[in-house]
């Protein structure tokens, strides 16, 4: 890609963007030196890769890198012969090593499972953990030589203490002393000249036996260094030049030991900028609430072409959050086998904004960047992008516009032999409109012949025309509003787009007598055209309210199919209770019946003193069942009357799911259950005891057999349980069918309440669900859940 398409796009203000969100300067140079690329495999690597990082940052957040100073040019200096570094120097060193130890010990066996291709880069970083113990052993926290470094220096430091406590105490006795204390300026020692002296008035200086060192500013004291404290400040010197040059000798071995891990250090630095390279491209996915698009190869547009939904310009994106301005979506469509889009309208409608959108959100996905559009968005890997936006006039070259244009736009037939991207604001500007229209429409086709896919923004009707007419073409027009002249900054495909230059003229003022004059001017041919685009765009807009009125009508079948499934469930309800009460009329009439028998045959045995065979038969057969309805009854009511213990598998009654008991409250009848990642409080008779071999080997909460061979279906449906659905992973389009399935079992099981396990990624997994919630009449709230059950990646919903 050529720098003034990379200009021309903006795309170094998305850059910097990325550059801004890196934590470190090793990150920062593979975001400010990124390129968009060409190979389709490379970028779906690194488009993996960012999926791995993403659900790092959602589960553990950032990695440990080192963020601080660059230290490359400190391990080059290493490498020099007779150069040691100073310990400020090794303190930014042992900084990064620590961190870079850090990141390493990030690798566990569950990271190595759920993370491999990360997992590989942190594999080739090099353990340096000697170094780090040897550098915490010779510096202090502060970066100082500590005295354990070496026995000489702990030596010499240890007689440096000693000889300092006995220059002190002498010129202490100095200053005791009531006769020199009026000779002495100050009752404290100083030091001058690396050498302890006493601060002498003046006049007193000549009298006062020792070396003068100095005089203050003021004049008024001399700094004098008396005789007896003269060997004593040698010997110190001495012994501080012994300590300089412990001190030069241990910084060189370590300069030694780390230039031989220079080169290694260098490369866990570069591997540090990969991932932090990752963790920012993760940064700004999140910031632009942007999506991992689908990505084809080739520039013909195979593979479905290009579809952009709900694209939005980065750098507008950023502006709207600033608050200052509004970032309306666009829908970019390009089909499979078009290789020319014409893009026409009136001015401010969006033209520019739409053509600077495509290309900037090509070079990023090439780039392996999320882009800012909807799920199921999709690009085509180009392997060049030219781009001519905006005035190229260029007054150093005497170059007028039009010849600035014809000199950049002849540049792209190279690119097109390559089956590039050609972008083209105002194509055939600057010169007379039939010449220009003509040339213009010769480069589409040259361009287009080679293989290239242009999309061209215009005004000329010669362009308009022929892209009605040749299938290689395709129309697209801004929709802008002819009678209030306000523009939705959305495209329209299929019809080209009036210009409505008298439209405006005319709103900013113009006289009435004027514009009819143009009006009257404009060519029968030009008149006919612009009457033919007028026409197309009324049976577009008629086309638009029917579609409006369908997508009505289908939402109030969508209403009523949910009325439908609600009387559904009252109906099964009524039945329930209709059934309860016939068996409890039927007892109640079987115990009546079983009464008057007993009476009848006792008294029967009381007259005859014996009874009938068939009226004994009869009292004994009823007599089982009503014992029968009695024990039945007991067993239920035992089973009502279960006593829970923790650790119990119980089944939650009125649904099929399961819960392991956790704590048993037995002053409020209550009972603390896990359910898979979810905990829940019950009271003991809403549960109802399982045996071990029924629960089967899962832990938490679970969806018995049968069950789940109900619920699956082709679409790869079946939910983690009753009470919650997992759709990490899978696409928008996959998953929302599986959403919906969910929600009507729930209701139909009668829950109250479920979960919906969508993760965090890049957020539009979550904004869907949340979208298909608020369209559901069955659902009364929804929220995420708690951070210790998932935060922002579990979505609870609350029925009516």
């Amino acid at each position: 890609m050529d720098n003034t398409t990379l200009e021309s796009l903006e795309y170094g203000a998305v850059l910097a963007q990325l550059s801004a969100r890196a934590s470190t300067p090793y990150g920062r140079e593979i975001c400010d030196s990124l390129l968009p690329k060409s190979s389709l495999p490379e970028i779906e690597k690194g488009f993996k890769e960012l999926r791995e990082v993403v659900s790092i940052l959602d589960l553990h957040g950032v990695l440990p890198l080192p963020a601080g100073e660059d230290i490359r040019p400190l391990l080059e200096e290493t490498r020099l012969p007779g150069v040691y570094l100073e310990p400020e120097g090794f303190l930014l060193i042992k900084s990064a090593l620590r961190a870079l130890l850090s990141l390493g010990r990030a690798d566990s066996e569950s990271f190595r499972v759920s993370y491999p291709l990360t997992s590989a880069e942190l594999k080739l970083l090099s353990d340096q953990s000697f170094l780090c113990a040897e550098m915490k052993r010779i510096f202090d926290d502060k970066g100082h030589i500590a005295d354990r470094a070496s026995t000489p220096l702990y030596t010499v430091r240890k007689e440096l203490r000693g000889m300092r406590t006995r220059v002190r105490k002498l010129l202490g006795s100095f200053i005791k002393d009531d006769e020199k204390r009026t000779e002495l300026q100050d009752d404290f020692f100083s030091i001058r000249d690396d050498r302890y002296v006493l601060a002498v008035k003046v006049g007193f200086h000549t009298r006062f036996k020792g070396i003068i060192h100095g005089r203050s500013s003021s004049g008024e004291t001399y700094f004098i260094e008396p005789y007896e404290v003269v060997e004593l400040n040698n010997s110190l010197s001495v012994l501080k030049r012994d300590e300089r040059v412990e001190e030069a000798r241990i910084l060189r071995a370590l300069t030694t030991e780390l230039a031989k891990e220079s080169e290694a250090i260098a490369c866990d630095l570069l591997i540090a900028g990969r991932i932090d390279f990752s963790f920012a491209r993760a940064a700004l996915a999140k910031a632009l609430d942007s999506v991992i698009p689908e990505l084809s190869s080739g520039g013909s547009l195979g593979g479905g072409g290009i579809r952009l939904q709900g694209a939005r310009h980065p750098l507008l994106i950023l502006k709207e959050r600033a608050g200052d301005f509004k970032a309306v979506p666009v829908e970019i469509h390009i089909d499979e086998g078009v290789k020319v889009l014409v893009i026409s309208g009136a001015n401010t409608g969006g033209k520019t904004v739409a053509l600077k959108t495509l290309g900037l959100l090509t070079l990023m996905a090439q780039s392996g960047l999320c882009i800012p559009a909807r799920e199921g968005a999709r690009i085509v890997v180009f392997e060049t992008v030219a781009a001519d936006i905006g005035d190229r006039q260029g007054i150093d070259e005497e170059l007028s516009t039009f010849s600035a244009h014809v000199k950049r736009t002849g540049e792209f037939l190279l690119a097109a032999e390559k089956g590039g991207l050609v972008l083209i604001d105002e194509i055939g500007v600057g010169t007379d409109p039939t010449e220009g229209g003509a040339l213009a429409l010769s480069l589409l086709e040259t361009l287009a012949r080679r293989g290239a896919v242009t999309v061209c923004t215009t005004h000329l009707n010669l362009l308009k025309a022929h892209a009605s007419i040749d299938p290689d073409f395709m129309n697209a027009s801004v929709i802008f509003d002819a009678t209030t002249l306000e523009p939705s900054y959305d495209l329209s495909y299929g019809v080209p787009g009036p210009s409505l230059g008298l439209s405006i003229a005319r709103s900013l003022g113009m006289p009435d007598a004027l514009i009819k004059r143009a009006e009257e001017m404009i060519g029968e041919g030009e008149g006919a055209f612009i009457e033919s685009v007028r026409i197309l765009e009324e049976e577009r807009d008629e086309l638009r309210r029917t579609r409006d009125k369908l997508a009505r009508l289908e939402e109030q079948r969508d209403l009523a199919i949910e009325k439908l499934r609600k009387e559904k469930v009252k109906i099964v309800e009524r039945l329930k209770k209709s059934a309860e009460k016939d068996f409890d009329e039927a007892r109640a009439e079987v115990k009546a019946i079983v009464t008057r028998l007993k009476e009848k045959e006792r008294d029967t045995v009381l007259k005859r003193g014996t009874g009938t065979v068939e009226g004994r038969a009869a009292v004994t057969a009823i007599e089982g069942k009503r014992k029968g309805l009695l024990r039945d009854k007991r067993e239920a009511k035992a089973g009502e009357e279960y006593i829970p213990k923790e650790g119990d598998r119980v089944e939650i009654e009125g649904s099929a799911a399961l819960g392991i008991v956790e704590r048993v409250l037995s002053d409020t009848k209550e009972v603390e259950l896990k359910a898979g990642m979810i905990r829940m409080r019950l009271g003991w008779s809403k549960l109802k005891r399982i045996s071990s071999k029924g629960a089967g080997k899962s832990s938490g909460v679970s969806v018995r057999a049968s069950q789940k061979k109900k619920n699956k279906v082709e679409d790869n449906y079946t939910p983690d349980s009753g009470l919650e659905l997992n759709i990490i992973g899978r696409r928008t389009e996959e998953a929302m069918p599986m959403v919906t399935r969910f929600l009507d079992d729930a209701l139909t099981s009668g829950f109250d309440r479920v979960y919906i396990i969508h993760g965090r990624g890049t957020g539009a997994l979550g904004r869907a669900v949340r979208e298909s919630l608020s369209d559901n009449p069955s659902v009364a709230s929804f929220c995420h859940a708690e951070q210790n059950e998932g935060g922002a990646g579990v979505t609870i919903v609350t029925f009516k």
